[in-house]
C-alpha cells in the first residue's frame, strides 16, 4: 500500500510513497490532467505546491529528449514535485537550474571531504567533478566529470492558458511537474553509463548503513522550498533588484565561461561561441561578438579543465 505523509516538520505539503511505478512524471500527469489535456482544478487538493510522489523503483523513467531511466530497487531517489509557482509564465523556465542548484545545496555537504564538488550543468543535471588531486580517470565525451542527479521540468497549463503576470493565488497558476533523479547506491556495474555516478561511487557512505530515501528527499525539499521562496519574491526574476539568487545561479553552473558547439533542432549546421550567460537559455558569444540565447540543442564540445561534455542538452 502507499505511505503519505503529511507531517508538519516536512517540507512537504503532502508526500506519497509507492513501492514500483512506471514513471512518477507520468503518473503526476494523468493525476492533474483532464482528458482535454489541461490542468484539473480538483488536482489542487491531492496535489498542492510542494507535493511529492517518490518510487522505489521505476521501470520507465525519463530523461530530456526521452531518454530512458530504470534503476534497481532502492538504488536511487526517485521522485516528482508538483509546484504551482506564483511567478509570470515567462519565468518558469528557471525552474530545471533552479531545482538544479537546491539539490547542490542538499547534496554539497554530503561529499565534503571525499575529493569531489558538485556543480551544475545547463540545463538539468547536476554533476560531480574531481577536486585538486584527485586521480579520475577520462571517460570520453565527458573526461573527469560525472552526472549525479537529473531533472525533468513538464509543465500543465490551465484550460484559460498561463497569466502573463503572477497569478493571483496558487489555485490559477499552471502546474509544473519537477522530476528529480538521484543515484545513491549503485555500484559502478550498475549505473547505466561510464560517465554516471552515485554517492557510493563518489566515496559516500549512508550512517546507518542503507540510504534512508525519505530524509535526504526532506533534504531536497527545504533546499527547494527555500530556493523557491527567493525566487517568488523577486517575481521570478532572479537578477531582479539586489538578489543574490542569480548570482548563485551562475556561481553553480560548470557550462558558463566554455567554448560551445551548439546544434539546434532542423539546423545543419551549427553555432559556435563561448557560453557567458544563462537567461534562463544558455547566452552563447560567437567569434564576432554576436551574441545569441539557445534555449534548446544539442550541445557539444563544453570543456571545464579535463571536462568534456557531448550532447550536454536536447
Amino acid at each position: 500500500m502507499p505511505f503519505v505523509s503529511a507531517a508538519a516538520a516536512s517540507p512537504w505539503s503532502r508526500r506519497l510513497v509507492v513501492q514500483q511505478t512506471g514513471s512518477t512524471n507520468d503518473d503526476l500527469r494523468a493525476a492533474l490532467t483532464r482528458t482535454d489535456g489541461a490542468l484539473d482544478p480538483a488536482s489542487q487538493a491531492l496535489w498542492p505546491h510542494l507535493s511529492v510522489l517518490r518510487a522505489e523503483a521505476q521501470t520507465a523513467g525519463r530523461g530530456r529528449a526521452d531518454h530512458q531511466w530504470v534503476t534497481p530497487p532502492r538504488s536511487a531517489l526517485l521522485a516528482s514535485v508538483v509546484l504551482r509557482p506564483l511567478v509570470p509564465a515567462a519565468q518558469l523556465a528557471w525552474l530545471p537550474l533552479l531545482t538544479g542548484l537546491a539539490l547542490r545545496d542538499a547534496l554539497e555537504p554530503l561529499v565534503a571531504g571525499t575529493g569531489w564538488t558538485l556543480r551544475t550543468k545547463w540545463p538539468n543535471d547536476l554533476v560531480a567533478l574531481p577536486t585538486q588531486g584527485q586521480l579520475v580517470g577520462q571517460v570520453e565525451g565527458w573526461g573527469r566529470a560525472r552526472k549525479l542527479a537529473g531533472v525533468l521540468t513538464e509543465l500543465v497549463a490551465p484550460a484559460g492558458g498561463l497569466s502573463v503576470g503572477t497569478p493571483a493565488s496558487r489555485q490559477m497558476a499552471g502546474a509544473v511537474i519537477v522530476g528529480i533523479g538521484v543515484n545513491l547506491g549503485q555500484s559502478a556495474a550498475e549505473l547505466p553509463v561510464p560517465w554516471a555516478a552515485s554517492l557510493e561511487t563518489l566515496g559516500v557512505r549512508p550512517a546507518a548503513g542503507s540510504w534512508d530515501t525519505d530524509a535526504l528527499l526532506d533534504d531536497v525539499g527545504e533546499a527547494l522550498a527555500v530556493r523557491l521562496s527567493q525566487w517568488e519574491a523577486v517575481g521570478g526574476d532572479p537578477d531582479r533588484a539586489d538578489s543574490q539568487l542569480g548570482a548563485s545561479l551562475r556561481e553553480a553552473c560548470v557550462t558558463l565561461g566554455q567554448q560551445v558547439r551548439v546544434l539546434l533542432p532542423g539546423w545543419r549546421t551549427a553555432m559556435e561561441g563561448e557560453a557567458v550567460d544563462l537567461g534562463p537559455g544558455l547566452v552563447l558569444v560567437d567569434s564576432s561578438g554576436c551574441r545569441q540565447v539557445v534555449s534548446a540543442g544539442d550541445v557539444f564540445g563544453v570543456r571545464h579543465h579535463d571536462v568534456i561534455w557531448d550532447t550536454l542538452a536536447r
